[in-house]
């Protein structure tokens, strides 16, 4: 697809973008997002993205799966994911982000393969792609944040290809650990963001931990799900063979509370951080 046609199919899509995408609660978690982001150098962000990438070698798919192949990121955030696509030898990756901040990052943290990026801002309730474009779509803790989030599920479904993976990342309900969240958010605006940043900064330097309190209290929309959920998405939507992924880091003390709180029990977790892999129907 080149660049002409990507802004055709934007213009075309101009429309339903405003009404469904770009409005200013996401915007606000765009921005957020792209200044926790910013704090990281390129060491801190390898080690982020080789993390990160780890835990998709249990989705059951073939260590040179993505060699070759067109895929999606929806919602690239930090540019984590699509650093490793292409580095597993994507042809080409296409990545979309509701933050500006979010975009210029992923871009320049992947200057290295720029002749197989194409970065642009944009809501992953309004993908500005075709249907049946892409070999692989991932979207990973982005659903959760937007007005409606089975409608973006329903996009990922709708520019994958028939028979190809579909990989998503959401907040699981439940636990100890979500009351508290919720308890805790009930109360956020009397704390600005600015001051507890700069609390953060005292006791912290690394970005990851930064996130790990920025994004439950003061992202603006946060919703939740159960597997049950998750399940009903899939059926609705056309895509089977649904898997729950299982990641196991190593972390200790307190990163581990903070950076793995899947492997604590379902009081504290809930139904955790739920990573699914599910294949759109093949017609």
């Amino acid at each position: 697809m080149t660049a002409s046609e990507l802004s055709v199919l934007r213009q075309d899509r101009s429309t339903t973008a405003a009404a469904n995408g770009m409005n200013k609660v996401e915007i606000a978690t765009g921005e957020l997002y792209g200044s926790i982001w910013n704090l990281m150098d390129e060491e801190a962000f390898a080690t982020f993205a080789d993390a990160h990438w780890n835990k998709f070698r249990n989705a059951g798919l073939a260590q040179d799966f993505l060699r070759g192949r067109i895929c999606l990121d929806a919602g690239c955030g930090s540019g984590r994911a699509v650093r490793s696509m292409l580095k597993d030898g994507a042809a080409k990756v296409y990545a979309i982000d509701i933050g500006d901040e979010c975009v210029r990052n992923t871009r320049d943290r992947n200057a290295p393969w720029r002749d197989r990026l194409v970065v642009e801002q944009g809501s992953v309730l309004a993908l500005p792609f075709p249907d049946d474009t892409f070999d692989f779509v991932h979207c990973d803790g982005v659903l959760h944040h937007t007005r409606a989030p089975f409608a973006g599920f329903c996009e990922l479904v709708r520019v994958a290809k028939p028979g190809v993976p579909i990989m998503v990342g959401l907040y699981g309900a439940g636990g100890l650990l979500n009351f508290s969240i919720y308890l805790a958010r009930a109360f956020r605006h009397l704390i600005p963001r600015s001051l507890a940043e700069r609390a953060l900064h005292l006791v912290t330097s690394d970005p990851v931990k930064m996130y790990v309190f920025l994004d439950p209290f003061y992202v603006p929309i946060r919703k939740v799900y159960r597997t049950r959920d998750v399940d009903a998405w899939a059926t609705r939507a056309g895509v089977e063979g649904l898997r729950r992924l299982e990641h196991h880091y190593n972390y200790r003390g307190i990163d581990r509370l903070l950076k793995d709180y899947n492997s604590f029990g379902r009081w504290f977790r809930g139904d955790g951080y739920l990573t699914y892999i599910g294949f759109k129907h093949n017609h």
